[in-house]
């Protein structure tokens, strides 16, 4: 009694410690406390909860299956926490799901069910991967490298494990653990070596840390991979030691394990009574606890001690014995699988009945859903029609309006039209009087210089003067080309050059179509820039048929071609050409002279080349001014 009162106290008292903490934290917290030394707190903190809600209805179940498993009762630890895990797949909360399937997970393992604790593992390590804290996922994977190892996939196991490693503190319990189970994997895998360096670093931390359940699995690592050197009486003070240590914090079914391989040690050294006293030692710890699986194993021990004495009796007792734990083994697993089945049975039929009662308010919502969409509908429809009728209203409104603003704007635009026709037929008259008259003054002008030319006495005077007359005459070609087009400002230079260069080598007393030939495109340039080129190619024109005997076999050649951006002349004939100090230096030759102002009032690149047969004069103007 004074116990009893005693323990509740203690869990009272830690639970006030906890508060604040949500369950699963105080749950485990006060689980590492005590499942070595006295589990059944874990049971005295159970019936503290409130059994109203589901979240600890599932918990009483949940804690009551860990108090089991401490107190190495498997088989019901799974069952009470497979009838909690029904509950809190309700809560839907991923991290409570993932720690329960870790807990299930170890039930099954440690009764060898390990094909579904595998999966329990694999669905632990996937949801805590996804929503778990750091720790979570660490035991996860060591849990998941563990029950790989069990089935035998040690390349798997490895990876997970190793992977794993990386993630924890050095000085951790986790991993601890990931080393010893290393070390497990290696011993297995015949790699001993491996294995030992595994084990004493494992072993170091646990020894840190003060886990003598660390230390022991440990020990009994480094034991057994002893066992299998060539150090095999080394091997009995590690299984001594794991032994003495699992006794001492509870774990009979662990310390059953060293005591088998101490057997196996003596049996190895032929020192088969002890071999035999602990054999029965590791026996008489697990007979009756239902833990056959090692039951089994200690069984086929014994029965080979006694076969060695010869002892057949004891062989044939032993055998028995052994035939009773395998069919007692298979009668649990068929218990087992038989409530599985109930509850899943059970579970199947909860969820179709509420499958049922959700297709039930799924047609009701949908019946809703539509009768409230017809009414949008026909809100939408109706507020539609309200919308184009008032649209159509106010596009006619408009329409109208536009039109008679359309008809009043007409009637003001011919109004100006036919005002600015009346005008613009003034102007034609004008502009034509005006090219009139500038023709008839350009012609006046020409005669006059001819008629001085002809009474001049001196030749000098004479040259110059028809030097101007040719010069005039290529403003009026320029002019004329510009009346005739009468579309803008600017000139057709073909046309214009053409004309020009036929009129100035007729003036001169010469056959255009026997001395003249030409390569023009069709370019057009500003009236300034024509009328400026054109005086260029009437000096240089003037200058060929004056001073380069011009004739059929010697024509003077005029070419005028568009490049990229630039307009490029050339007038080309057989002559001497200037002389250099005219063209370089100040002359008082006019025709030079001219050449080269109007050339520099064109921003234009002047250039004279001659060669033993030619002479060219070539000038280029930038098509962009």
């Amino acid at each position: 009694m004074h116990r009893y009162f005693f323990l509740t106290a203690l869990t009272l008292l830690f639970c006030f410690d906890l508060v604040g903490q949500d369950l699963l934290t105080q749950f485990k917290t006060l689980e590492k406390k005590v499942r070595f030394n006295d589990p059944d707190q874990l049971v005295e903190f159970a019936h503290q909860l409130d059994s109203t809600s589901i979240e600890e209805q599932a918990f009483k179940k949940w804690i009551v299956g860990r108090s089991l498993f401490w107190n190495s009762n498997y088989p019901s630890a799974y069952e009470k926490m497979e009838s909690a895990l029904v509950l809190i797949k309700q809560l839907k909360d991923s991290v409570l799901l993932g720690e329960l399937y870790l807990d299930l997970s170890a039930a099954l393992a440690v009764v060898d069910e390990n094909g579904r604790a595998l999966d329990y593992s694999l669905q632990a390590t996937d949801l805590l991967d996804e929503v778990g804290g750091k720790e979570q996922r660490v035991r996860a994977a060591i849990s998941l490298g563990e029950m790989y190892r069990k089935i035998g996939q040690y390349d798997d196991s490895y990876r997970v494990l190793n992977s794993i490693l990386s993630e924890t503190d050095e000085v951790s319990i986790h991993r601890a653990r990931c080393l010893n189970r290393l070390a497990a994997v290696s011993s297995e895998t015949g790699k001993w070596e491996e294995s030992m360096n595994y084990s004493y670093r494992s072993l170091e931390i646990a020894e840190t840390l003060g886990d003598r359940d660390l230390i022991a699995t440990s020990e009994n690592e480094i034991g057994y991979a002893l066992r299998h050197g060539e150090d095999v009486e080394k091997s009995l003070s590690h299984f001594y030691r794991a032994d003495s240590l699992w006794q001492s914090i509870g774990k009979i079914r662990y310390a059953a394990s060293p005591k088998h391989h101490v057997a196996i040690v003596y049996r190895t050294l032929h020192q088969f009574e002890k071999a035999l006293n602990y054999s029965r030692e590791a026996y008489a710890l697990i007979k009756g606890r239902g833990w056959y699986q090692i039951e089994m194993n200690l069984l086929d021990d014994l029965k080979m001690t006694h076969d060695y004495f010869g002892n057949k009796d004891s062989v044939l007792f032993y055998d028995r014995e052994r035939l009773q734990a395998a069919i007692n083994f298979k009668t649990k697993q068929f218990e087992v699988n038989t409530k599985m089945v109930e509850v899943l049975h059970t579970q199947k039929e909860n969820e179709q009945i509420i499958r049922e009662q959700k297709i039930k308010l799924r047609n009701e919502s949908l019946e809703k859903d539509a009768i409230s969409r017809e009414r949008t509908t026909l809100w939408i429809i109706v507020s539609l029609i309200i919308i184009i009728l008032l649209i159509i209203f106010v596009y006619a409104f408009n329409q109208r309006k536009l039109q008679m603003k359309l008809s009043r704007e007409n009637r003001e635009k011919e109004k100006k039209n036919e005002e600015l026709l009346n005008a613009l037929g003034a102007n034609e008259a004008l502009v034509q009087e005006i090219s009139h008259r500038v023709k008839n003054n350009l012609a006046v002008l020409a005669g006059l210089l001819t008629m001085q030319a002809n009474r001049s006495e001196s030749e000098k005077v004479k040259k110059e003067l028809k030097d101007s007359v040719l010069r005039i005459d290529s403003i009026a070609t320029i002019h004329k080309k510009l009346y005739d087009k009468r579309t803008d400002a600017k000139v057709n230079l073909k046309d214009a050059l053409e004309e020009l260069s036929t009129n100035v080598i007729a003036s001169m007393g010469k056959d255009p179509k026997a001395v003249f030939d030409s390569y023009l495109e069709d370019i057009e340039i500003d009236i300034a820039e024509a009328v400026t080129l054109c005086l260029i190619v009437n000096e240089a024109l003037t200058n060929s048929c004056k001073y380069a005997n011009v004739s059929a076999e010697n024509k003077v050649h005029v070419s005028l071609r568009s490049k990229s951006d630039k307009i490029k002349c050339c007038v080309i004939d057989h002559g001497p050409g200037f002389e250099e100090i005219k063209i370089s230096s100040k002359t008082k030759s006019l025709g030079v002279y001219l050449i080269k102002l109007l050339s520099k009032q064109l921003k234009a690149e002047l250039n004279w080349e001659k060669s033993d047969r030619q002479f060219r004069m070539c000038i280029e103007i930038n098509k962009n001014g």
